[in-house]
């Protein structure tokens, strides 16, 4: 049988329970892959996705949930720029966003691995302005 202070737990828990499931049903999906064998091009996308966990408008999917719910596709493809050793990892990042089957937005950017976690949280920022 129900106590009143369990009841009055549940009376409080059940709106939170329902404002956190509606909050995360709002942020739109983006699914990202990346071809990225290189260090910059590893700390981009570990940066993309951290800067997705974050977010208050997207969130990480996969493919199926990016079609059921009207997402995003990034599709990221790494090239490094240089091999010395005594230099900052330094990648050419071909960055392609999709949604439906219409390519949104295409660009290049060059990021050295120091600098990397602002140009992918610069990426979430420009996603707003491709609708």
């Amino acid at each position: 049988m129900l106590g009143i202070r369990n009841l009055a737990y549940l009376v409080f828990a059940l709106p939170v329970i329902f404002i956190a499931s509606a909050q995360a049903s709002t942020r739109r999906p983006v699914m990202v892959s990346c071809s990225c064998d290189d260090a910059a091009g590893r700390a981009y996308a570990k940066a993309l996705h951290e800067a997705l966990i974050t977010s208050a408008d997207y969130r990480e999917a996969d493919l199926a949930d990016t079609v059921r719910n009207d997402g995003l596709r990034i599709s990221i493809v790494s090239l490094p720029l240089n091999t010395a050793a005594e230099e900052p990892p330094k990648a050419a990042l071909s960055i392609v966003c999709v949604h439906g089957s219409a390519i949104m937005h295409q660009f290049i950017e060059t990021c050295t691995r120091i600098p990397i976690e602002a140009c992918a949280k610069n990426l979430l920022l420009d996603l707003a302005d491709w609708k």
